[in-house]
């Protein structure tokens, strides 16, 4: 189990790495979002509900098909820059699967709102029944208690430690350090013990840099990616882990059994062999070269349902190893007696007797190399029997992994806008290309374009009356002079002239133009002329907006940004790729130990047959060799060295092995299943009633420096 999770536990890191990076924009929104809203007293029900249902899981989602009441929440934690606590949200989902009327529900939230609906509740203290008429409640409210994990926040430049209130816009070597100090912890009984087991959350840091202005990034316990224009940091750690399973401090693996430091530094050395080191992270640090730094935000989720879905009930023939050491010590201690005994009868026998046949001696001296064949087979077919029994937890776990990792690329998918079809094992990866290959620059520009379009043809389009207006007086204008012209024409004067008429002729004059335009404009046709020249100035005018810098830089950006997008989805299946490997790799693994263990089995069934015809016959002929005194003399010898052999065997190889085996298992068994035992417990952060199940999460995040 430990060598799963060292080695399943980067995997995990780097493809939520990608993840979180990718739907970065969203989560910061809703973060500004929900501060804005406490601030002003308003609510932020429509971001928190959409941000809650993006982190449910697939078992979560799975149990809204079932008849049960549950209570899923997730904390927000909104800090400063250094990580101090200016404010924590909390959004309740009560799911309502047995269809009930009323919901009773335990609360310590305060300003305790309904996002998603008009039902009410009643309050008795912490107590609260909801009017749900058969419905989910989804509310949110705010409190001041303390987060189980706290997470921190220092800066350095250039090595020497910086505020980040002055480390903003400075140049140089910068290095973000994240310590997670975890206070949730319960006292189980570990070997007679009271011992303190923290609850073993997991912590995923992340956050996002512009590359104009950072450069030679390294992470410790965490990985980076980038995309050409931002690179993306993710760290991993697992603060209390490390006291929980007894090897805090620096110990060893071997420092928790109780065994010889003989049998430690061999321990410990097949350990080092194995590359099977222990990494259990509870920091996470980030240096790169900085130009007039500044820092959007960081984001950390805290999350304890890893370890809560694991099953540790297997474990229990930890507890039976020793009842098995004592009868293999047993056992072991008859057969040097038997060798002895042996040794001593063949030693009388050669004194009682004169002759015996040579290839008795050389047969029997072959004996104990059939007996520690016979011995050796069956147990090597035992422990590849007991392998292969775990090869479908194992699969069976990964998979489980897996599908939580595609459950989670679904909803960061979902809330980046992207449709596509659910993942699956079997499709994330001709889904993922399709979506990034449908993301190809000429059609994001068209619809970039189209979309700049329709806004800017909006904007025109709404001040259509005034361009009319400013029409039809052109049009007016135009018709004016044209029935003056003809006015003048037909009553014989000429604008030279006009001015010597006397003012009742003008009069007449002025008033004919007028009731004659006036006639014109009415027309159809001058009334077409109008619907086109306005249709040609609207149309000039969107032309001259949609060519305008301002309008021309906004589609460049949605083009780039949407890139950026299908870069991300590249890495996002890129990850998905590398857990797959291991996953196939993992069933590759299970098949060929199931294909060893009933190999093993069947050479273990034909050495015995060799043995126990060996046995049988061996005797017959020693039997007939009573007059072979040479023979005698060699079996007698032959008979010494199997008892050497078999003591050999026994102080180098058997009691090493009882010694190994007969330490405090039970302790480690006992820590594996407290482990599991406080993180199904801890299910709420401010309170659920008796009759649910529940489930937390929490997302921590920081304010920005130097934006």
């Amino acid at each position: 189990m430990k060598k799963i999770l060292h080695r399943t536990a980067p995997m995990i890191a780097a493809a939520l790495a990608v993840i979180i990076a990718f739907s970065g924009a969203n989560l910061n929104a809703f973060a500004e979002d929900s501060a804005t809203a406490a601030k002003d007293g308003a609510t932020a029900a429509d971001t928190s509900a959409e941000t809650d249902d993006a982190s449910v899981s697939d078992d979560e989602k799975a149990d809204e098909n079932t008849d049960e009441n549950t209570k899923d929440e997730m904390v927000y934690v909104l800090s400063d820059a250094n990580g101090a606590i200016k404010k924590v949200i909390v959004s309740d989902w009560l799911r309502n699967g047995k269809g009930d009327a009323t919901l009773d529900d335990v609360s310590s939230l305060k300003d305790i709102e309904n996002v998603a609906g008009d039902e009410t509740f009643t309050q008795n203290g912490n107590s609260l029944i909801w009017s749900a008429d058969g419905g989910d409640i989804k509310y949110q409210g705010t409190t001041d208690a303390k987060p189980p994990v706290t997470v921190s926040v220092s800066y350095q430049l250039d090595g020497k430690d910086i505020s980040a209130d002055d480390i903003a816009g400075k140049s140089g070597r910068v290095t973000i350090r994240f310590d997670y100090e975890n206070e949730q912890y319960e006292m189980k009984q570990i070997g007679g013990k009271d011992t303190k087991i923290y609850v073993p959350f997991v912590m995923l840091t992340g956050f996002m840099m512009d590359n104009e202005s950072i450069s030679n990034v390294e992470v410790s316990n965490g990985r980076m990616m980038n995309d050409g224009d931002r690179t993306y940091v993710m760290g991993f750690a697992v603060p209390g882990l490390k006291e929980d399973l007894g090897i805090a401090d620096g110990e060893k693996l071997s420092d928790s059994l109780d065994v010889s430091d003989e049998i430690k530094e061999k321990i410990d050395d097949k350990v080092d062999k194995a590359e099977d080191d222990i990494d259990l992270p509870e920091y996470v640090e980030v240096s790169f070269d900085a130009t007039d730094f500044k820092l959007d935000t960081t984001v950390t989720l805290a999350s304890n349902s890893m370890f809560g879905n694991f099953d540790f009930d297997g474990i229990d023939g930890l507890d039976d190893l020793g009842d098995d050491m004592d009868e293999l010590t047993s056992a072991m201690n008859k057969l040097i007696d038997g060798s002895s005994d042996l040794y001593d009868g063949l030693q009388t026998l050669l004194d009682r007797s004169g002759e015996l046949v040579d290839g008795i001696d050389e047969l029997a001296a072959a004996l104990p190399d059939v007996y520690k064949l016979e011995t050796g087979s069956a147990e090597l077919a035992d422990g590849l029997d007991e392998i292969s029994s775990n090869s479908s937890t194992l699969v069976s776990g990964a998979r489980q992994t897996f599908e939580s990792l595609l459950s989670m690329a679904d909803e960061q998918l979902e809330a980046a806008g992207v449709s596509a079809q659910k993942l699956t094992i079997g499709n994330y990866a001709s889904v993922l290309s399709g979506i990034a290959s449908s993301l190809n620059k000429t059609d994001i520009y068209n619809m970039a374009y189209k979309t700049a379009y329709s806004k800017v043809e909006a904007t025109v389009r709404a001040n259509e009356a005034a361009v009319r207006e400013q029409v039809t007086e052109a049009v007016k204008a135009k018709v004016g002079e044209s029935v003056r012209a003809a006015v003048f024409a037909q009553m014989g004067i000429t604008e030279e002239t006009y001015p010597q008429l006397d003012d009742a002729t003008k009069a007449q004059v002025d008033g004919a133009i007028e009731q004659t335009t006036e006639a014109q404009m009415a027309s159809t046709e001058v009334q077409a002329t109008i619907d086109q020249n306005t249709e040609a100035t609207i149309q000039s005018l969107i032309d001259d907006n949609m060519n305008s810098a301002t309008v021309q830089d906004q589609i460049n950006t949605a083009v780039s940004e949407a890139m950026a997008g299908a870069g991300s989805i590249a890495e996002l299946k890129s990850s998905l790729d590398d857990y797959n490997k291991f996953y196939e790799g993992v069933i590759e693994y299970t098949d060929a130990v199931d294909s060893a263990a009933s190999g093993a089995g069947e050479v273990a069934d034909g050495v015995k047959k060799l043995y126990d015809s060996l046995s049988a016959g061996v005797p017959k002929m020693q039997s007939g060799a009573k007059e072979l005194i040479d023979g005698e003399t060699k079996l007698r010898d032959g008979a010494g060295d199997m008892r050497d052999g078999i003591n050999e065997l026994n102080e180098k190889g058997i009691k090493k092995l009882v010694d190994m085996f007969d330490g405090d298992y039970s302790a480690l068994s006992d820590r594996l299943k407290a482990i599991s035992e406080v993180a199904k417990d801890y299910n709420t952060f401010t309170g659920v009633s008796d009759d649910m199940d529940g489930s937390v999460r929490f997302f921590y995040r920081t304010d920005s420096i130097g934006e």
